[in-house]
């Protein structure tokens, strides 16, 4: 018999190392609390389901109708104060959806950048940085201390 194996019942079973045992009892854990968790869910959702009136789907139903093709006003007609909400419904035809929303995006409120984009700004014009900082270090330490030289003669 080596190490890493125990005999049970005269067979021989690897034994289980540190690292296995660990990895095993966390998912272990793991898997039971998110069987807890799903249980919650799906009581608390039962809970909620209980409490619905029965007719909630036939109410919600009723309560919407469908909207056709002569229910809608013209295309052209429409401005970025319109509800387009009903061009939306299943009884309006493809084609006069599309033209509604076609006419919705072309609008000027759709046509306006929020600034958010990385690349709106032109980066090929920039400010120049004038005398605060040189390309060449050695130039602006010769000029600088030319300019020290210049104020030690006036003072002597």
């Amino acid at each position: 018999m080596n190490d890493e194996s125990q005999s049970v019942d005269g067979a021989e079973v690897p034994q289980e190392g540190r690292l296995s045992r660990w990895a095993r009892r966390k998912s272990e854990q793991q898997n039971s609390e998110q069987a807890g968790v799903q249980d919650q869910v799906l009581d608390d959702l039962s809970g909620i389901v209980d409490n619905l009136p029965e007719n909630v789907a036939e109410e919600s139903a009723a309560e919407v109708p469908v909207l056709t093709d002569a229910d809608m006003p013209p295309v052209a007609s429409l401005g970025s104060d319109s509800d387009f909400s009903g061009f939306m419904s299943p009884g309006v035809s493809e084609q006069l959806r599309k033209l509604a929303l076609r006419k919705m995006f072309s609008l000027a409120s759709f046509q306006q950048r929020d600034g958010l984009d990385d690349y709106d700004d032109d980066f090929t014009n920039f400010e120049p940085l004038g005398d605060t900082v040189t390309n060449d270090p050695w130039t602006h330490r010769q000029k600088r201390l030319a300019e020290e030289k210049a104020a030690a003669e006036k003072l002597a």
